[in-house]
């Protein structure tokens, strides 16, 4: 028995999409429960991020860090929000989604980091900050230049402004 090329062909489309549509729904999952555990506990808070987060990998590159609170969007993924909708509208790729964290990582680097990243939030004292640290941490983030930040967008790559 032959089977047609075009049917096969149809087929895998169909499985990729359907593989496309459960990892958005298994990151959509993973987005709101990180979410509601930083609204339970208060920032600082120690978490994990995962560098690797929405790329092409299927090997997360994880690495501990401080998430120090809430931020606004890079200057370049909000001025992008917009084309976003409509590159989603053509199949392209969309932009993280939001809310970004100020994170000092494990190797002293301020991140800006999409909750997209959060691969872990630790709860109770294991996650707790000290407060001492957390202020030298808001310290360190308040003396830091709008350029000075590497951005951990959820694509598979770190950017270093």
């Amino acid at each position: 028995m032959v089977v047609p090329v075009a049917w096969t062909q149809a087929r895998i489309k169909e499985a990729k999409d359907e593989l496309r549509r459960l990892k958005g729904e298994q990151v959509a999952a993973q987005c709101a429960a990180a979410q509601e555990l930083l609204v339970q506990h208060t920032a600082p808070r120690k978490v994990v991020i995962n560098l690797a987060a929405g790329g092409g990998s299927d090997r997360p590159l994880l690495m501990p860090a401080v998430l120090v609170g809430e931020m606004e969007a890079p200057p370049e993924l909000a001025s992008g929000a917009a084309r976003g909708a409509a590159n989603a509208a053509q199949g392209q790729r969309e932009p993280p989604p939001g809310p970004f964290y100020a994170c000092l990582s494990a190797d002293n680097r301020l991140m800006r980091a999409s909750v997209v990243c959060l691969a872990g939030v630790l709860e109770g004292e294991a996650g707790a900050v000290t407060e001492e640290d957390a202020e030298r941490v808001r310290a360190a983030l308040g003396a830091v230049r709008s350029n000075g930040w590497s951005n951990v967008e959820g694509e598979g790559r770190v950017q270093v402004s």
